[in-house]
Order: structure tokens, then sequence, then C-alpha cells
């Protein structure tokens, strides 16, 4: 990977912001001291961040997605990769904070400058956020939930509720307008009964059929992501889950003919659950629950956004839904099985013979619900 020292002040307030993508270079923010780091990821793609202390020890190792701040401990490097990257391994990039540290040249910067320059962006978005409810609204003086509801996705509402608490967080630094001040305790206490899951909503929902490979699975030619279980009768503040790529297949139009995918839900699931691995069995487990109103009451859904911890093992490889592996990946390095494998190939071929969609649940249920 490409090593990218952040030298001088604008380049580092700026950092990832406005990229859509880091590939394949490694940001690094050299400091002239040891200590506390607070970061955000404001207009930044979802990335890998590891930070290390003056000895090279590492103190932080996590994904972090878009909207976000965290608070790393004290450190004095900071590394950030694109979350799609190869990261290279803590020996490799502690080497790389140990060699920045021995250059005195750039561990002189002052780590404040361009503060207000990254604050006063964060602002500015912020209000712009607010101010498309106000329009939507009809500028009146009330925020109309069935507004919010009808014109905004759950992903939205959930960037307009971070929208909200970062200008109330910061009304004592900028003196801002008081009608996107008001706004924004409007919009807190219209979104209470569900803030939890549309915080769940702007962490794990996304586009993201537009940046996968689309090749068909079955013949390589040109397809698209097809989804496999239809969403169930359950609000649509939930509903975004139905639409994440973990329940959808490249398929190509000939393809998806021959194999009668409309018609085959056994053989969508076989396609799904032989693809995906353990995050289909993961989402199956939340979709089974949900249609039967039997989420745990335990689900801790800011930690685990995607569906409750039990559903999934402990890595996104093995189907994880806490909040660090809720991006929007391809199905590689995936946990997959001898009986993923089988599952895949029966469906790929054309002459399988599936029961009906009603046998088809289940059987389903039967081998992937356990």
């Amino acid at each position: 990977m490409k090593t990218k020292i952040l030298a001088n002040p604008w380049a580092r307030a700026r950092g990832a912001m406005f990229k859509s993508e880091l590939g394949d270079a490694l940001l690094v923010f050299v400091y002239p001291r040891t200590a506390k780091r607070t970061f955000h990821t404001y207009f930044c793609p979802h990335i890998y961040i590891r930070a290390f202390d003056e000895d090279g020890t590492l103190v932080y190792n996590e994904n972090v997605p878009p909207r976000s701040f965290i608070h790393i401990p004290p450190a004095r490097v900071v590394i950030e990769a694109d979350i799609d990257a190869e990261m290279p391994s803590i020996e490799d990039t502690a080497q790389i904070a140990m060699l920045q540290m021995g250059q005195g040249s750039v561990g002189g910067i002052s780590a404040s400058v361009g503060l207000n320059d990254l604050l006063f962006a964060v602002v500015a978005q912020s209000v712009a956020d607010i101010r498309r409810i106000h329009e939507a609204n009809q500028r009146g003086p009330e925020i109309s939930p069935d507004i919010l509801k009808q014109q905004f996705t759950p992903q939205e509402r959930g960037g307009f509720i971070d929208a909200a608490r970062f200008i109330l967080d910061v009304g004592d630094i900028y003196t801002l307008p008081p009608r996107a001040v008001s706004l924004s305790r409007q919009i807190l206490a219209a979104e209470r009964p569900h803030i939890k899951e549309l915080f769940a909503a702007s962490v794990g929902a996304g586009s993201w059929r537009r940046k996968f490979d689309n090749a068909c699975l079955r013949c390589g030619k040109p397809g698209s992501w097809r989804i496999v279980i239809p969403a169930s009768d359950i609000p649509t503040i939930s509903a975004w889950r139905y639409q994440r790529p973990e329940n959808a297949v490249p398929l190509c139009h000939k393809c998806a003919y021959r194999l009668k995918w409309k018609h085959r839900l056994n053989l969508r699931l076989d396609m799904a659950w032989g693809l995906w691995g353990p995050r289909f069995e993961a989402l199956w487990r939340w979709h089974q629950a949900v249609t039967h109103d039997q989420l745990p009451q335990s689900w801790d859904v800011i930690a685990y956004p995607l569906w409750p911890r039990q559903y999934g093992g402990r890595t996104w490889a093995t189907g994880s839904g806490e909040r660090r592996y809720a991006d929007l990946r391809m199905p590689k390095n995936l946990r997959r099985t001898e009986i993923h494998r089988e599952a895949l190939s029966r469906a790929l071929s054309s002459r399988a013979k599936y029961p009906s969609a009603t046998s088809a649940m289940f059987l389903a249920d039967h081998v992937i619900g356990e």
C-alpha cells in the first residue's frame, strides 16, 4: 500500500474527508506528543483506523462507519485505510508508525491547526441537513412526524438525528440560526420512539448495487443483484435490512429465467445461503424472529444494529451484526463450509428440483434456522 504522510495543516484537517474511498493509500497522522485524540468521519467513507502510542503500542484498532465521532486513547500516530483494502499486519503498521515518529519535520506540526475549519464544515453540513427537513415541512413552525416518515428513508432520518445532536452539542461554540436549534430539538422529540432503529439504519443501510461487481453467479455475464427474501409485513423503519447485500445474489436476466428465480423460494434461499454463508444465516434468523414477533428483548440495537448478537458469530466472516461489521461488503473471505458450497452448487444447476414455496420455507427453517 502507498503511505501518504499528511505533512501540512490543511491536509491533516481534511484527512479522508470528501473521498469516496482511499484505495490503496494509508493516511498517516503524526502528532508532536502522545495525547488523547478525537476523530470524526463526517464526509468520509467507511474506514479502518489504527493508533499507536509513543512506544509503538497499538491503542486503537477499529472499523469506523461514516458520521461517527470516536475517542482514541493517548496516541502519537493514527493510521487510516480503506475498509475494503487489505490492511497491513499490526506489526507492519507499527513499523510505519515508529518510522514516522522518527521524522522530526513531520512531528513538529501543530495538531490544532485547521480544527476550526473542520468544525465549521461539519456545522455547515448539519445545518444543511436540518434545512432539508424545514423545506420538506413547507417551512411550517412545527415538524410533522408524518413528513419525516413519508419523504425520508430511515437512513436519512438517522443522519438527521446525528445532525440535530451535533447542532445542539456545538451551540455553545458557534452562534447558530435559532431556527436550526429549534428544529433540532423538535426532530429529536419527534423521533424519540425510533431513535435506536434509525441509528441502526444510518449505520447499516446504504447504496451499494452500483459499487459491487454484478457478474452473474451462474454464467459470469453482466447481471443485477436480486433480492432473495421479500420484505415481510413489518414497519418500513426496520425493512431496510432486506435491502442489504446479504439478502441478494447477482444473476443475469437469462439465468434468472432459466432457474425460475421468482417462483422458487428454496432455490433463492440455497443460493444466498451458499454465497453469503453465516451472514445470510444471521439475516434469516432475524427475518424469522421479526416475522413471528420473537425478537429478543435484550437486543442492544446500538451495539448490534444489523441483528441481535446471538444470531451471528463474533466476526464479519462468521456473521456478526456488530456495529463495526455493519459496512456493506462483497461476499469475500466468509467462513463457508462444505454444506454452503453444496447448497450453492445445487441452486446453480438448472436441473435441480425444488418443492413449492410453502415446503421451501419449511425446509429452509429446518436447515438454516438451527
